[in-house]
């Protein structure tokens, strides 16, 4: 986005230092000198110690020369993972429910153990927003707060999921019709503008991303229930954003991702997608970085629409994150798992999930 940046402080700067340099780049912004600098969200996690805020290439170099900056990096646009739409049924919860491929034609049914659904457990869908009152969440689901700077001054960002991608991947992870743990709590959690998919600005920041997280770990810290994060979304490498997420993960919060930034991040959860014959999708990514791989070709899900019934069908490994996301929270409401600590979730995933059953992961 262009004039914005996110300045990185130094590890040791945390605090009263910290405060210090926040006036003094609000006292110099204030006096009679070129340098001004609009301050937009302020990150206070231990690994993320941050501001974003708009400024010219002036007032960069002179931050940058700052004994506590670090870098300045810009602010940059994340896009929910393209998706392709279809009519089709859903195959993807009688998979994760399964130890083998299922019929490419059905019928499929969905087991899941009761006793870990969900219950107590939060899962914040940082997105484009959701419909909390589509009838499938059975009221268990809310709006929590918008984080969206827009980048055109003209445009207003609604709180509606304009797009549908945030109450889809909800859908998937805790609807009583289409997800996997039924009875979590679902949050959800905008940062995407209501530009066209065609605007050169549509998208999510990660400045805005790193806002979020902000206030899902904070949230964690007051209510204390387990909790995870879907994002199906990625960009650019940022390395601030990355280390939001670490410091997310180690407050913990266990987060889920798809590809690229934020998911490089080695304490995220990073899905792949496959489709209903087992075989890696021809959109996804595979190789080191994946972590676990999802169903996520044709996934039946809730949509937004005037009458609180729609669905849609679309692919994507957008889709394929909030079926682990759910995964993630049954094993989190399950009292047999003692310790529920992100490390020790991941185990249990990695324990539960079927091993060397996806094809066509060849170069």
């Amino acid at each position: 986005v262009p004039g914005q940046w996110i300045v990185r402080l130094k590890q040791n700067v945390g605090g009263s230092s910290q405060a210090r340099h926040m006036s003094f780049v609000s006292a110099r912004t204030a006096d009679v000198t070129p340098f001004n600098c609009e301050v937009h969200h302020e990150f206070d996690l231990d690994e993320a110690r941050a501001y974003s805020a708009s400024f010219d290439e002036a007032t960069k170099e002179e931050l940058e020369k700052s004994i506590e900056v670090d870098s300045v990096e810009p602010v940059q646009l994340y896009r929910h993972v393209s998706v392709k739409t279809q009519d089709n049924v859903p195959w993807g919860l009688a998979r994760i429910s399964s130890g083998a491929k299922v019929s490419a034609n059905g019928p499929y049914r969905y087991k899941w153990n009761d006793t870990s659904s969900g219950k107590g457990v939060i899962a914040y869908v940082i997105d484009t927003g959701i419909n909390p009152d589509h009838v499938s969440f059975g009221g268990r689901a809310t709006r929590g707060p918008k984080f969206v700077t827009d980048p055109v001054p003209t445009t207003v960002t609604s709180e509606e999921d304009i797009n549908g991608h945030g109450t889809h991947c909800a859908g998937t992870i805790g609807s009583n019709d289409y997800g996997v743990a039924k009875d979590v709590e679902i949050v959800g959690v905008k940062v995407f503008n209501d530009l066209p998919d065609r605007h050169r600005l549509s998208g999510a920041t990660n400045a805005d991303i790193m806002a979020a997280l902000d206030w899902v770990v904070k949230e964690f810290q007051r209510h204390n229930q387990p909790s995870v994060v879907n994002l199906s979304l990625g960009g650019g490498i940022s390395d601030a954003l990355d280390n939001t997420v670490a410091a997310a993960v180690r407050a913990g919060v266990v987060r889920d991702a798809a590809t690229t930034s934020p998911a490089r991040t080695p304490l995220a959860i990073t899905v792949a997608a496959s489709d209903v014959n087992d075989s890696i999708a021809d959109f996804s990514y595979f190789g080191k970085l994946i972590d676990v791989i999802a169903p996520g070709v044709d996934i039946l899900s809730t949509w937004p629409g005037p009458k609180n019934t729609e669905t849609n069908t679309i692919s994507g490994t957008s889709m394929a994150c909030p079926h682990v996301v759910g995964v993630v929270a049954s094993i989190l409401s399950d009292p047999k798992v003692v310790d529920k600590t992100p490390f020790n979730v991941v185990s249990e995933l990695l324990i539960l999930s079927d091993k060397n059953k996806i094809g066509g992961l060849t170069a």
